[in-house]
């Protein structure tokens, strides 16, 4: 009797989707840490421009304000491509899980439809062995009606 290749790739098509589960949640961590990562470099714009407009503040407070300025935009801009890099890699590894569990499905229903096949072949096979028992055990038909 020939073997059945579904239930294995069946096993192969269950782990791909598990490692592309993996896969998805560590790009959604990364893309978490990212937006933290924005906002916290748009916060240390904001508090040290608050400090710097803080009606406490000297010239100096103001001038180191300014000098900082710059620093602080390319931080905000590094953690903005940070999380645009983490985005796509997000979005390409939901992409690899959604195919992983589609191939997954679609195995899946293979089995089953090789299962409705085979229940029914049998069905078919014992219904042809009680066909054939039944007309053993049947007396038979005269040609002449008496």
């Amino acid at each position: 009797m020939r073997r059945n290749p579904l239930p294995v790739l069946r096993q192969l098509r269950a782990r791909e989707m598990q490692a592309a589960r993996a896969e998805l949640l560590s790009a959604e961590r990364h893309l978490v840490e990212a937006r933290r990562a924005v906002h916290a470099a748009e916060s240390a714009i904001r508090h040290e421009m608050a400090a710097a407009a803080s009606v406490h503040a000297d010239d100096s407070a103001v001038q180191a304000f300014a000098k900082w300025l710059p620093v602080g935009r390319a931080s905000v801009a590094r953690a903005k491509a940070l999380r645009a890099r983490a985005e796509e890699d997000t979005l390409q590894a939901r992409t690899v899980f959604n195919l992983a569990r589609s191939a997954l499905e679609a195995v899946e229903t293979l089995i089953e439809s090789q299962r409705v096949v085979e229940a029914s072949e049998t069905a078919r096979k014992e219904q042809a062995s009680l066909d054939e028992m039944g007309s053993r055990l049947r007396p038979p038909r005269s040609s002449r009606a008496e």
